[in-house]
């Protein structure tokens, strides 16, 4: 008897959805057909609550996390329309280690070593965005770092410049790229590709964490028959 009065009462919710009797208990709300974003800035947290965005070491066209609104961009001769943003930003790691093992090393040694990584980017688009970075103060190993010597004991102080790339690669999104090959939107070219020298983890390091050369292409929205 149950089965049926919950069933019962189930074919009279879909058969009633917008009844006024049940909105309070079920409120769907009032349909509004729009065709486009509107115009109205809402703030969902005042910036108070959200502390003070990081600014970078430089930053030309839109601010990184910054607020208000956009810059227009520029449309290509290829259909895509480009917002230029250059940010340059980076890392700064020193730290300060004591050594004393006598069987290892019969005296004990101090150093201070320090590592420094610099990533200039180019974003095009929100997808399509060239990096570019370099480690000035090492030579990516671990006793090429540029150091300062507390004691005499563990070789001298050294300073490791270079500006050997460590990073370099290009990505994005083929259809993004080129939106006049498909102004539809319905051909299979929506490939989103990255080429050039990046770190690439695998397993959180486990498996695989080192620096390549190398091209990968994925097919962002595969669709099954059926």
């Amino acid at each position: 008897m149950r089965g049926i009065l919950f069933g019962g009462f189930l074919v009279f919710l879909t058969l009633n959805p917008t009844n006024p009797a049940l909105a309070d208990w079920f409120p769907l709300g009032e349909g509004v057909s729009t065709s486009r974003f509107s115009d109205e800035k809402i703030q969902l947290i005042e910036p108070s609550d959200t502390g003070n965005r990081p600014p970078l070491i430089y930053e030309s066209g839109d601010d990184f996390l910054g607020q208000g609104e956009l810059q227009e961009g520029f449309t290509t001769p290829w259909g895509a329309v480009w917002q230029p943003q250059f940010w340059l930003f980076g890392t700064l790691r020193s730290g300060v280690f004591y050594y004393d093992v006598p069987r290892v090393r019969g005296a004990p040694a101090a150093e201070w070593a320090t590592r420094l990584s610099l990533f200039a980017n180019l974003q095009l688009t929100h997808t399509e965005k060239i990096i570019i970075g370099v480690r000035p103060l090492d030579r990516n190993q671990f006793n090429r770092f540029t150091r300062v010597q507390l004691n005499d004991e563990f070789g001298s102080s050294k300073i490791e410049p270079n500006l050997d790339i460590r990073t370099l690669f290009f990505e994005g999104d083929f259809g993004s790229l080129f939106p006049a090959l498909d102004p539809a939107g319905k051909k299979p070219i929506d490939l989103g590709f990255s080429i050039g020298r990046q770190a690439l983890t695998f397993q959180n390091a486990i498996m695989i964490n080192d620096t390549v050369d190398g091209i990968g292409i994925v097919r962002n929205n595969i669709r099954f028959a059926g």
